[in-house]
């Protein structure tokens, strides 16, 4: 399995978050029922595309792993942040996409994205 946790720096000050009353909820899943090469995700502040430090995540073959190189990679920046690992042979990958919000109105505080093997 590969998650990817993307949180707001502050978090970590929020009392409802140290004490557990902020909770990850799913927001949704897909299964690709075929052959993945790898398991990549990437979490972008979409204000921030076309900055040079986001540039660097889109440029992927700088920056993953050679075919047989079973390491995670990964890319940060400011506005973004990206993981990938190349996978041996499976029958396809589960994704779920999950978020946690400051409370039941509240922003979104932190993303994860999970990639678990079929």
């Amino acid at each position: 399995m590969q998650t990817l946790d993307a949180r707001h720096i502050e978090l970590f000050l929020c009392e409802e978050y140290k004490n557990g009353s902020w909770d990850y909820q799913l927001v949704g899943s897909h299964d690709i029922k075929k052959r993945a090469d790898g398991a990549a995700g990437a979490i972008f502040d979409t204000k921030h595309l076309e900055d040079s430090s986001t540039s660097a995540v889109f440029d992927y073959k700088s920056w993953i792993g050679k075919p047989n190189d079973w390491q995670p990679k990964a890319m940060i920046g400011f506005h973004a942040v990206a993981v990938n690992t190349n996978l041996q042979e499976n029958e396809g990958i589960n994704v779920k996409y999950h978020a946690m919000k400051a409370g039941p109105d509240g922003e979104v505080v932190s993303i994860r994205i999970s990639q678990q093997l079929l």
